[in-house]
């Protein structure tokens, strides 16, 4: 243990550092040389997981969820803004409205207004 100051700055166990503290707060856990948590101004900033970004907040909002190297959801002022599955954009959500929803490369419904203004079936976009 390293102790700075009044605060515990580092403690190192099994050569690796464990935790870094500062102004009581935990500023980062790394475990196995990977970056564990970040956290900034008593939120967290960062969880990193087998070396992927898994979860970025920003002002107690879900910035992004990442998994399987892909960009699980995007969430701005509450919303949900974008939700990305196997390189495809299943949903884009505007002002609490389903702006896109794009299935297989297709787009599968366009919501203006909470009224449906275009659904396209399989057929008729060959």
């Amino acid at each position: 243990m390293i102790v700075v100051n009044d605060e515990i700055e580092m403690i190192v166990v099994n050569d690796e550092i464990e935790m870094i503290v500062v102004n009581d707060k935990i500023g980062m856990i790394v475990v196995n040389d990977k970056i564990g948590i970040i956290v900034v101004n008593d939120e967290i900033g960062m969880i990193v997981v087998n070396n992927k970004i898994g979860m970025i907040v920003v002002n107690d909002e879900i910035g992004m969820i990442v998994v399987n190297d892909e960009i699980g959801m995007i969430v701005v002022n509450d919303e949900i803004g974008m939700i990305v599955v196997n390189d495809r954009i299943l949903m884009i959500a505007v002002n609490d409205e389903i702006g896109m929803i794009v299935v297989n490369d297709e787009i599968g419904m366009i919501v203006v207004n909470e009224t449906i203004g275009m659904i396209v079936g399989l057929s008729e976009l060959k």
